[in-house]
């Protein structure tokens, strides 16, 4: 039989009480029907099934009868593959499950092994709605303003109604309904909900909230570092710094015919040799931080590089097991009808757990188990480094901009050395000295336009990504 994705079927149910099982029953491929007397259990049975499949019941909707009990365990099947759900009896809101990646039996008897623990909602740890969409092949639909997403709570309100349900509501009730909530399951669950829109979706909401903030930052920037009649431009700071480059040129010229009149006139006075040492301690240090902020970015290039490829290495390990899956998966359905060496018939009596050709021992779910765990592990090592990744670039492009600052720092500090090893500041001398206050006041000038280098590149960066969308979201991209 044809089987369509995403499938989920449920195989078995068992529930405990004071860690004795209190019902069991197995399902059938195909329509189920839990029957008996009025108040005998049936709704309790939809409810722990509702509930063990990932649905939130709050300590108001749980039966009486219901709280006596510990836990349930779900034998089911995502696209499938066998895995088993655990949750613990609470009545409070949000509670964890416990998954094992293979059959009820290797569950039952492997105790706390093996199983792992997920929580209801996102957070440092990824969710056991995660986990399921992961292996249902179905996408995290995002919805509504905030960064909500969808869960396997909200899945199974469509599929699992109630008798305390409205007759003209095709939803079981829950606090904080909205019908956007509504729309996005029905169209999640009735194939509207493709995954091309859905991240065109993520990726207008991430453009708009990346814009948004693009026009934020702009609007700071001018208001912060702009000029009256003045526009942050590298236009503009080239003409600047070329302006402030022809005037130290002038006074230095006038600074150099003054020192050559003291000394015809026998005067030698100069720059102090405490004076000097100050200046030439800037350039040192200036120098000293441009090579640490350099060997920080060559560092973090390769660490960059080096992610790349461990995220393709992810990448290719996550295709080739998928496709190993799909081997184990038709490898378990040949049976020989002739030996292929001899061409001799070979006898039908198969052994459970057996190779149909040698009688060799073979345990298909267990390396069907052991290869959904590696899907899971490499599927978040990958979701990791992503997010790291983003944050190294962010890294890369700040001591890019650190570099050119302190270059620009660096060039001025050498010129000003330059001057000051010439320059003479005796008091006899007023003009001398107002000549070189002049060119100091232009020197700081030059070193403040190094400083804006800085922010004009990034106001015209800014102003690239508000004015041409394509630029927007790589990471949205690599959902894609």
């Amino acid at each position: 039989m044809t089987m369509f994705k995403p499938n989920l079927a449920i195989e078995e149910i068992r529930i405990y009480s004071k860690g004795r099982p209190v019902f069991a029953e197995k399902f059938h491929a195909g329509l189920n029907i839990i029957r008996g007397q009025n108040s005998s259990g049936k709704s309790t049975i939809m409810d722990f099934i509702f509930f063990g499949l990932g649905g939130d019941l709050l300590e108001t909707q749980w039966r009486e009868s219901a709280l006596h009990c510990d836990a349930v365990i779900l034998a089911a099947r995502l696209n499938g593959h066998s895995v088993t759900l655990g949750r613990d009896v609470e009545p409070r809101a949000s509670r964890p499950m416990r998954i094992f990646f293979g059959p009820i039996e290797e569950a039952l008897s492997s105790a706390a092994e093996g199983w792992e623990r997920y929580p209801f909602s996102r957070g440092s740890a990824e969710s056991f709605s995660q986990v399921m969409f992961r292996h249902l092949g179905l996408p995290e639909v995002q919805y509504g303003e905030s960064n909500t997403k969808i869960t396997m709570n909200q899945i199974l309100r469509l599929l699992y109604s109630d008798q305390l349900s409205a007759v003209d509501k095709i939803f079981r009730p829950q606090r904080f309904d909205d019908a956007i909530t509504r729309q996005t399951v029905g169209d999640l669950l009735c194939g509207a909900y493709s995954n091309s829109y859905y991240n065109a979706r993520i990726r207008r909401k991430d453009a708009e909230a990346e814009l948004k903030e693009v026009i934020t930052r702009i609007g700071f920037l001018i208001k912060t570092h702009g000029r009256e009649g003045h526009p942050l431009t590298m236009a503009w700071l080239d003409a600047e710094r070329e302006r402030l480059e022809d005037d130290l040129t002038r006074l230095n010229q006038r600074i150099g015919e003054l020192e050559e009149q003291i000394f015809k006139t026998q005067f030698d006075d100069r720059l102090t040799l405490n004076d000097q040492n100050e200046t030439y301690e800037r350039v040192v240090t200036l120098q000293s931080e441009l090579g640490r902020l350099k060997e920080d970015l060559n560092e973090a290039e390769l660490e960059r590089l080096d992610s790349i490829d461990f995220i393709a290495s992810l990448e290719k390990k996550l295709k080739e097991l998928e496709q190993s899956h799909d081997v184990i998966a038709q490898m378990d359905a040949i049976a020989f009808e002739f030996c292929p060496s001899c061409f001799a018939p070979i006898e039908h009596d198969h052994v459970d757990g057996s190779c149909s050709l040698c009688k060799s021992a073979y345990d298909h779910s267990r390396t069907e188990q052991r290869v959904l765990k590696l899907i899971n592990e490499y599927s978040r090592q990958r979701e990791n480094s992503l997010i790291i990744q983003k944050s190294r670039d962010s890294i890369i492009v700040k001591l890019k901009a650190e570099i050119d600052a302190t270059t620009e720092f660096w060039r001025q500090a050498s010129r000003h050395y330059k001057v000051a090893l010439r320059t003479p500041t005796t008091e006899l001398r007023l003009e001398l000295r107002q000549l070189n206050r002049e060119a100091g006041y232009a020197y700081r000038q030059l070193e403040e336009l190094a400083s804006k280098k800085a922010i004009v590149t990034e106001l015209a960066e800014l102003s690239r990504k508000r004015y041409f969308p394509g630029t927007f979201s790589r990471r949205c991209l690599c959902r894609m």
